[in-house]
């Protein structure tokens, strides 16, 4: 059995994170445009953790980092929702050679846990359209459907909306 360990994320921890966004997004490849790249996360990451309501938590299996979430108000976000009781899931990656270790599945449910105990109602979160494996993890957790795709251009991918109530 594999044992996944958790705990708070930090600025400290930036290359791991950049390593294991960027082990997401290459998975994107399968679907996205051809000759997309992924973002460059160093300096948007770094950012992050100046934000003080800003949370992450990073997976590790024997010791290495394979996964993490990082979740913040809504109200904070790009795609701002006036509503101070949605919380936005702004990463939720596992490297792709730990799909299927239980890691993802268990950090979506800390992190729901995580959101009922700062105050929000409900999350949200955006992911590819085209991503089938990612929409059905994000169906079988609870997650559902809230919008329509939309292209957005810094990705260079249209996204669509999940939400769960909590």
């Amino acid at each position: 059995m594999t044992v996944i360990d958790y705990r708070p994320g930090s600025s400290a921890d930036i290359d791991a994170l950049v390593a294991t966004t960027l082990a997401g997004y290459t998975t994107y490849v399968a679907f996205a445009p051809a000759g997309w790249a992924p973002p460059d996360q160093r300096e948007w990451l770094l950012e992050q953790f100046q934000r003080p309501r800003v949370w992450c938590e990073i997976a590790s299996i024997d010791g290495e980092p394979c996964g993490h979430s990082l979740v913040v108000p809504a109200s904070e976000s790009r795609l701002r929702d006036p509503d101070p009781t949605v919380g936005h899931v702004r990463h939720l990656f596992v490297r792709p050679e730990q799909h299927g270790s239980g890691a993802a599945a268990a950090l979506n449910a800390r992190l729901l846990d995580e959101g009922r105990t700062r105050g929000f109602a409900r999350m949200r979160l955006f992911t590819p359209a085209p991503h089938a494996r990612a929409r059905r993890f994000y169906e079988r957790e609870g997650w559902s459907l809230a919008s329509a795709p939309e292209f957005v251009p810094e990705l260079g991918i249209a996204m669509v909306e999940y939400r769960q109530d909590l």
